[in-house]
């Protein structure tokens, strides 16, 4: 498989795309920050950008919880 470099998607949102109103990331391990990011999201309106950062789901391979907030 060729590598190819992570993108940061949040960055070319707000840079590239002046229209929309709120760019956020957030984790599924934090889910009262992801509550009140997409809270703001709508209070706001318009275009919006939320990139969530999630774990594999269970079976994909090692993916320890413990360090998902690391």
């Amino acid at each position: 498989m060729k590598y190819r470099w992570k993108k940061n998607m949040a960055a070319m949102m707000a840079v590239g795309h002046p229209e929309v109103r709120y760019v956020a990331t957030a984790i599924a391990a934090d889910p009262i920050d992801l509550y009140n990011k997409v809270r703001k999201a709508l209070e706001i309106g318009g275009p919006t950008f939320i990139h969530t950062l999630d774990p594999c789901p269970k079976g994909w391979g090692g993916f320890d919880l413990s360090t998902a907030m690391k």
